[in-house]
């Protein structure tokens, strides 16, 4: 019983990161490839429009 609850628990942890860093991917698609760029404020690259 104790090792179905653990099972149970570790499946949920994996399925909640994995839907966590799913919707972070998206939500950085969405924005755009400079404007999610961690380094934005301080890029040099001809691709950043302002």
């Amino acid at each position: 019983m104790i090792t179905l609850f653990i099972n149970l628990v570790l499946g949920l942890l994996i399925f909640g990161y994995t839907l966590y860093i799913f919707i972070r991917f998206f939500k950085k698609v969405k924005k755009g490839k400079c404007s999610s760029c961690e380094i934005n404020q301080h890029c040099a690259s001809p691709s950043k429009e302002k």
